[in-house]
């Protein structure tokens, strides 16, 4: 009986990582990210059909380096050995496999990897010296390929030069053998949002959404979702649960629920067969259903990576964005989830090519507004293969060669709107936002961590708006302003054809509880073409009131001529058509005397007038399901 060695190559002693993340490619790895391999379990089946005796050796799990898994194969002659390649440890992977060769003479030595970019296949096959590149899904032709009979899905030098052999999908993910679990060790496997020991299924293949354009998954997969039926999952469960007593699961799926018939299907043959499971997934807001959400969670579902990617809307529904997915789709989930005891895991990019500084504020304010349990956080990486790649390249944005860099955290190219410092420091900003939410969960409210918190919004607001330029000029100016004995509070309110409410507003600036002396109001008029200015001219107030009559450039100019003019040492903005309460002005001016920072502010709740009749589109508009630039009811 022939033998065939399949290793799972050791990366933990060297430069970890989990070969079977990032659609396969590979991904950043550490002890707490240990997952099976299940293509080599699926080929150990496969290759156990076909009268061969198979031996596989997971290195990283059993702590074993390169010396001691030549050690192990020492002694036996093989008639094959398949050993895996990822995309960030390719240079010690080829040396790995070079040693293999070295050893054993006898054996065709393969190189399994999912990487299909001609080059890279190249330089790997020189470097290693493998007789073949296996790059397709070879679950079932592995044995043919072996022996020879097959070629397809695979590539090799001939006469110096790349030869590659298209490979064909599995089209009928059924045919799939089991994975010869009992050749792993199933007790040392972890994930760090479920624990151990955790098994891996993938139940599906392929993506057909237009995040293809840097993601790995349709790269490796393809375009067209295949999936098993749910009864073949269970019978894999099947054999996960009863014969090797894991119930920890994690499904490896890049859509789970993409077709959510087949997912509750499966939800409820879960429930049949009355296994106390934990599970997670990987999925997409514009897949998950209220009716599937509650089948999930009664079926062990206990946490799901949702793809958020970006915060900022406007890139959110680029082609490359996360087209399907709105905020308000993901704030209903982030509540539904809460209520069924569902843990949200949030997958996110810094570094989409649309994306700005200003759109890491937004992805930041998206965290702490929605709350996720825990975050994913990659910068982007230009997968070989991929639209993203192909326009990285001819724009000249790729600044990193080295693969080591290519494992989804590090910073290998810059975009068209952010350098590489900009992407580390997003990176940092981002995760550090989140170990402050985090480190208020674990020691509850205290006077530290709220400040913390501020000082590490402001400084991503000073780094994102270029703001430190403008703070020494606030500065300057406060200091001219305490020189001159100003007012302390001036009141900037823009306005255009607004006459009569703007009147009301400002007879009501004049019963506020504190004295006129303390404050002044200067209206910007922006090119009103009713007598706007002439009811100004007439008003008579107790507080200092000063006009400015602007050409019409829209309120932002408006407010920044009002910025210019103010004299006071707090500047406070607002409309034509809100009426302050009494303490209005009481409340800011307390504020700030408690909170003597420049860069600190306060915003103020806003209410619907009693005199006007609130229609249900009005109420949308200021509740937490439609109020995004309205949602004061959070306030």
């Amino acid at each position: 009986m022939e033998r065939v060695a399949l290793v799972n190559t050791p990366s933990l002693r060297k430069r970890a990582v989990s070969r079977g993340m990032a659609g396969g490619l590979g991904f950043d790895g550490a002890e707490t990210l240990v997952l099976p391999p299940l293509d080599l379990a699926l080929m150990a089946a496969t290759l156990r059909g076909a009268g061969f005796a198979v031996e596989l050796i997971d290195a990283d799990p059993l702590g074993l380096d390169d010396a001691q898994v030549y050690e192990r194969l020492d002694g036996t002659s093989y008639a094959a050995i398949v050993a895996s390649v990822s995309l960030p440890t390719l240079v010690a992977d080829a040396a790995f496999l070079a040693g293999l060769g070295a050893r054993h003479p006898e054996a065709r030595v393969f190189a399994k990897t999912l990487v299909r970019e001609p080059h890279v296949l190249e330089e790997l096959l020189r470097k290693s010296g493998a007789h073949l590149v296996i790059h397709g899904e070879a679950e079932l032709d592995i044995a043919r390929i072996v022996t020879g009979e097959v070629r397809d899905g695979t590539a090799w030098l001939e006469d110096g030069k790349l030869v590659f052999r298209a490979g064909s999908p599995i089209a009928d993910l059924d045919a799939l053998p089991l994975p010869a679990r009992d050749l792993l060790p199933n007790d040392r496997y972890v994930y760090p949002l479920l624990g151990t020991p955790v098994a891996t299924l993938q139940t599906s293949r392929g993506c057909p959404y237009p995040c293809g354009y840097y993601c790995p998954y349709p790269l490796v997969e393809g375009k067209a979702w295949r999936a098993q039926s749910p009864e073949r999952v269970l019978a894999e469960l099947r054999d996960v649960v009863e014969r090797h007593g894991i119930r920890k699961i994690y499904f490896r799926d890049a859509t789970f629920t993409l077709d959510q018939k087949r997912a509750a299907r499966l939800c409820a043959l879960i429930r049949e067969a009355g296994w106390r499971l934990e599970w997670m997934c990987e999925t997409r807001v514009d897949c998950l259903g209220d009716a599937l959400l509650e089948q999930m969670a009664a079926a062990g579902c206990v946490g799901m990576l949702v793809g958020v990617e970006t915060g900022d809307e406007a890139v959110m529904h680029h082609k490359e964005g996360k087209k399907g997915l709105t905020v308000p789709k993901l704030a209903h989930l982030r509540r539904r989830a809460r209520e069924l005891g569902i843990r949200l895991h949030f997958l996110l990019i810094a570094g989409l090519p649309h994306e700005t500084r200003s759109s890491i504020v937004d992805t930041s304010a998206l965290v702490m507004r929605h709350d996720p349990d825990t975050i994913g956080l990659t910068v982007i990486t230009p997968y070989p293969g991929t639209p993203l790649h192909a326009e990285a390249e001819r724009e000249g944005w790729i600044e990193s060669a080295d693969w080591r860099d290519w494992g989804g955290h590090q910073v290998v190219m810059r975009t068209p709107h952010l350098s590489r410092e900009d992407l580390a420091r997003a990176k940092r900003f981002i995760d550090g936002g989140l170990a402050l939410v985090e480190r208020e969960r674990r020691e509850g409210a205290s006077a530290e961590v709220p400040q913390l918190r501020r000082r590490h919004y402001v400084e991503l607001l000073t780094w994102a708006y270029g703001l430190d330029g403008v703070r020494r000029e606030a500065q300057r100016k406060a200091r001219a302003l305490a020189a001159a004995h100003e007012v302390p509070l001036t009141v900037v309110i823009p306005s255009y054809n607004r006459r009569d409410i703007l009147k009301k507003t400002l007879l009501a600036f004049s019963a506020q509880t504190v004295a006129p002396a303390e404050f002044e109001v200067v209206v910007v008029d922006d090119g009103s073409t009713d007598d706007t200015l002439a009811m100004l001219a007439a008003l008579r107030t107790p507080f200092a009131l000063r006009v400015l009559a602007e050409p019409h450039r829209g309120p932002n100019a408006a407010r920044n001529r009002g910025i210019a003019a103010a004299r006071g040492r707090i500047v406070l903005f607002t409309g034509d058509d809100m009426i302050p309460g009494p303490s209005f002005l009481e409340a800011h001016l307390k504020f700030h005397g408690g909170h003597g920072e420049e860069r600190d502010a306060l915003l103020g709740l806003i209410e619907w007038s009693p005199e006007i009749r609130v229609t249900p589109l009005m109420e949308h508009v200021v509740s937490p399901a439609g109020g995004q630039q309205f949602n004061f009811a959070e306030v």
